[in-house]
């Protein structure tokens, strides 16, 4: 069983960097810049993987009231991508990419090995 307070893995850290990658890029296709997604700015800027880790951070913030992801339980870090993602697709009407496995980013670890 896991342990409640267990800090985030590195698997979910390098898990959050990709999803976050891929976020962005579905937002930009589907035509939703930062001033659609983010009602706090006032200039249109495509998203990135930093801007798709900021909404994620305050969404952190409002569940669990921390100021980093890096305080984040794993079990808290579930919740909040669980959560993150059912409101940006159910808000903004797009289909995002499932959340990386530590599978799938381990075969694409090895692959990085073998190059």
């Amino acid at each position: 069983m896991e342990k409640p307070n267990k800090p985030r893995s590195r698997a979910q850290n390098a898990a959050g960097h990709k999803y976050f990658t891929e976020v962005a890029g579905v937002l930009n296709d589907a035509g939703f810049d930062q001033e659609m997604v983010m009602t706090k700015t006032y200039y249109r800027l495509p998203n990135t993987s930093y801007s798709v880790k900021d909404m994620f951070r305050e969404e952190a913030h409002k569940m669990f009231g921390v100021k980093s992801t890096t305080e984040l339980t794993t079990a808290q870090w579930s919740e909040v991508e669980k959560a993150f993602t059912r409101e940006l697709e159910q808000e903004l009407g797009v289909t995002l990419p499932e959340y990386p496995s530590e599978e799938s980013l381990a075969n694409k670890q090895r692959g990085w090995k073998k190059l």
